[in-house]
């Protein structure tokens, strides 16, 4: 009976003393092609299909790639905004390096290291926008 009541003792303290991290970002979760960015006041459009930037979004993590460069973010998601936090350059011969500069983002569609984009989703594709830019994403 000792052992018994030892082992479910045993068991309890396994399931409780384990944390379940689970992710909310809810539909923006994966991974998005950057199709197109809008210059809101200039009403000018880039076509960025041909570049295949993609947009990797998982648990608190966004990593933003094109072929050989890479950009890791961590973020805030809530009421439909994204709040991009801590920018690195993850192919930087010294590993993660600090972004300082985010002239070396705007290529991506980042322009601020904290930038911040209001979030609209519709089925498979997504839109970020900012008050300058507005960036449109299909599923990938």
């Amino acid at each position: 009976m000792k052992k018994i009541t030892f082992f479910i003792s045993l068991l309890c303290t396994i399931f409780v003393s384990c944390e379940l991290e689970t992710s909310r970002n809810g539909d923006i979760e994966g991974a998005w092609l950057l199709t197109k960015i809008d210059t809101l006041k200039t009403s000018g459009t880039q076509d960025m299909r041909s570049r295949s930037i993609l947009w990797s979004v998982q648990y608190n993590l966004l990593s933003i790639r094109e072929e050989s460069t890479e950009f890791l973010f961590h973020f805030k998601y809530e009421n439909d905004t994204i709040t991009l936090l801590d920018a690195y350059n993850a192919y930087h011969e010294e590993w993660d390096r600090v972004v300082e500069d985010p002239s070396i983002l705007a290529p991506f569609g980042v322009h601020e290291l904290n930038e911040r984009f209001k979030v609209a989703i519709h089925s498979d594709k997504m839109i970020l926008e900012t008050k300058d830019y507005r960036m449109k994403f299909q599923r990938y």
